[in-house]
């Protein structure tokens, strides 16, 4: 299976909101999104990054708040649906989309992709498929970014086989790991806390094995020394419990097994470790120089 990590734009916020300890200074938090080539299954994507429909859904209130309290910045060349196709694949060629969660940093650019059948947590969407125009604002969800006929497209990961991983560590904090196509390949966790029925990834490459964890925390620092966001932060999170609770586990995998390289979906050092052409250097969250 190969493997490509990527970036579909990125937003600025204060680099205190996504850790205690941070700056105060504006930050920007990249959206990483990531390419799988699955020998049987095609192209399968985790995420998609920003769409230059975000801007589409944000030009109105009241969705225009979203767009002011964390500003956006995506061109067309950052945008995955173009990112792929400078590497030959079509938009139709994308056979599955693997959704962390449904916040518009991660699911901006579904459309883009006609035939991808879609596979996350489905209490996760019941959440944001229940809630009113202003409580869906509120929770950071926009409605004009799920595609038409959304629901018949879903494969629910809850009702895959469940596994386990290669790594002892991680199976004893996370026991219950659902095996998306049988195989072993990509292994589903789910991450509360942040955002109902959050869904985080486990995968090998070669010799290396990756632990995408979505927004379970922004920075790497973060789960290293286990500390928490800027208390504010919690005001936009589904649960704040479950959120201490899914970052002292991860915090947990860190320490007993460090060689799982563990990745937070807006990390900047990260973000500069593993995207071949990011399309922003500067300013980046968790970098220091």
């Amino acid at each position: 299976m190969q493997v490509e990590f990527h970036d579909g734009g990125y937003c600025t916020h204060r680099e205190k909101m996504a850790i205690s300890t941070g700056r105060f200074c504006k930050a920007v938090f990249p959206s990483i999104f990531v390419h799988f080539h699955h020998e049987k299954h095609g192209h399968i994507l985790y995420d998609t990054g920003y769409s230059q429909k975000f801007y589409e859904e944000t030009k109105n209130f009241p969705n225009n708040l979203y767009a002011k309290i964390t500003p956006v910045f995506i061109k067309e060349k950052d945008t995955a649906v173009y990112k792929l196709k400078q590497q030959g694949i079509n938009p139709e060629d994308v056979k599955f989309i693997i959704i962390s969660h449904f916040h518009a940093d991660h699911i901006a650019a579904l459309k883009d992709f006609p035939n991808a059948r879609f596979i996350y947590f489905s209490h996760g969407f019941s959440k944001f498929d229940g809630l009113g125009k202003y409580k869906r604002l509120v929770n950071g969800y926009l409605l004009g970014l799920i595609p038409e006929g959304f629901k018949e497209r879903t494969i629910a990961v809850e009702k895959r086989p469940t596994t386990l991983s290669v790594s002892k560590s991680l199976n004893e904090i996370f026991s219950v790991q659902y095996d998306i196509f049988g195989d072993g390949s990509l292994l589903a966790i789910e991450l509360p806390g942040h955002a109902r029925g959050q869904l985080g990834l486990y995968f090998t490459q070669g010799n290396k094995e990756f632990f995408l964890i979505a927004d379970s925390c922004w920075l790497t620092q973060a789960y290293e020394e286990n500390i928490r966001p800027a208390i504010f932060s919690y005001l936009l999170t589904d649960s704040a419990k479950l959120y201490n609770q899914t970052l002292e586990k991860i915090h947990r995998v860190h320490k007993a097994d460090n060689k799982i390289i563990i990745v937070p979906s807006h990390c900047g050092q990260k973000y500069l470790d593993l995207v071949a052409t990011p399309c922003c250097t500067k300013n980046l969250n968790g970098v220091y120089t």
